[in-house]
């Protein structure tokens, strides 16, 4: 997540470097010259996102890190702090709010874009009023219904409705304390309402429209509309894919998760095995009449123009007769050569007791087989079968831990 980040400002600043804005003294609005090609746009790179070219400067400033003398100094700090940040807040909100009552949004059917139109000024603009959303601003009929509707509404009715709260005592610490608890508790509050909410929803992708429509998992219903609540969320909605991913990387625990590393390991090994049993029955034949290669098969004698599908995507090729004599040869002079490896009395002692430890454990794999699986007869066939008195599941095949370990399972008793 911190390198996509890392990326997308880099994507951003080297954008800046490219591009600047002007604006058109004829119609006011802003269009975007490109330093390199020499072109000019009137629709502001998509790589800026919600952000302008005269922004370049505002994220570079570096934190400094401050230093307490003691701990009441440090908490008079952070309550000044959270209180310019809820200042913060009900400022943007506010601001957000008188943008929303001055502006509307219209539909221009032959362009089927928005275009804003300023009820003060009687200015029309292409681009979207700073601060504000799509969803916040209200098209002609719908700002008209709730004008309306305000002037039907009494003066003492709305102040009844929104009463103005005025602090007549001090605020002690213990209620700063119960605030900033109540605020956080709303925050975690709706985060959780928010991942419930985005848990329910998925969003597809509609080739033909070629929009996203998002499918409420619950209810079985579509809309194209997003819902409310993810509007402003800064994480979208899932794919049917994502949320796959997602649901595995949150039920994948430790254990699960070693087993997966365990499973690919003996796949692999496995893999590697069955390709070198497969090299070693294949070899690889010219036919200078046809000018082709075949391939015999030294097991069964068969032969065929088509290379083995175990092999067709490995790295070695199949030997040749003469390449797979002179392989055998170079095993069989190696094994020759091979020198008497010289034990130390630590070396013995350790080898021996491995030896010992593996005896043991054989013997106790066996002894714990014997007492888990038993082996009965179908009356009708006359054929074993074989019992897992654990999991009572039953199986034709002996399990194949007692086969290689050779156990002889008991006959099962009724």
């Amino acid at each position: 997540m911190w390198k996509i980040r890392k990326a997308r400002k880099q994507l951003k600043a080297l954008v800046r470097e490219v591009y600047t804005s002007f604006e058109d003294p004829t119609t006011g609005q802003t269009y975007y010259y490109n330093r390199y090609t020499k072109e000019t746009q009137w629709t502001k790179p998509a790589a800026l996102g919600s952000e302008d070219l005269s922004s370049c400067c505002s994220n570079t400033r570096k934190k400094t890190k401050i230093t307490f003398e003691s701990r009441e100094e440090e908490e008079r700090h952070a309550v000044l702090k959270l209180q310019a940040m809820a200042r913060c807040h009900l400022a943007r909100r506010h601001m957000r709010k008188l943008i929303s009552s001055i502006y509307e949004k219209i539909w221009d059917t032959s362009t089927q874009r928005f275009y804003y139109h300023n009820t003060k000024s009687k200015e029309v603009k292409w681009e979207k009023p700073r601060w504000v959303n799509d969803e916040d601003l209200q098209i002609p009929r719908s700002r008209y219904k709730q004008l309306k509707a305000d002037e039907a509404t009494p003066s003492n009715m709305v102040t009844k409705m929104n009463p103005k709260k005025t602090r007549s005592e001090s605020l002690t610490p213990e209620t700063a304390a119960c605030m900033v608890q109540r605020a956080y508790r709303r925050k975690i509050g709706f985060r959780n309402l928010l991942k419930m909410c985005r848990a329910v929803y998925e969003r597809i992708y509609d080739p033909e429209q070629g929009l996203y429509y998002y499918y409420n998992t619950r209810t079985k219903e579509t809309t194209w509309d997003k819902p409310l609540l993810l509007r402003g969320a800064e994480s979208d909605v899932f794919t049917p894919r994502t949320r796959q991913k997602k649901e595995r990387e949150e039920m994948l625990t430790p254990d699960k998760a070693a087993r997966m590393v365990q499973r690919a390991f003996r796949r692999k090994k496995g893999f590697q095995n069955l390709l070198q049993m497969c090299r070693a029955v294949y070899e690889r034949i010219y036919d200078p009449d046809q000018g082709m290669y075949y391939y015999h098969n030294t097991r069964t004698k068969e032969t065929t123009w088509e290379k083995p599908l175990l092999l067709r995507g490995a790295d070695s090729d199949v030997f040749t007769p003469r390449t797979r004599q002179k392989k055998l040869e170079s095993l069989m002079s190696a094994t020759i050569s091979r020198k008497p490896f010289q034990w130390t009395e630590e070396e013995a002692a350790t080898r021996l007791q491995g030896l010992y430890r593996a005896k043991k454990a054989k013997q106790e794999l066996g002894t714990r087989l014997m007492q888990r699986f038993k082996q009965a007869f179908d009356p009708s066939s006359g054929q074993a079968y074989y019992v897992d008195t654990l999991t009572q599941e039953v199986s034709w095949d002996p399990p194949a831990l007692a086969r290689r370990a050779g156990v002889q399972i008991e006959t099962f008793e009724e």
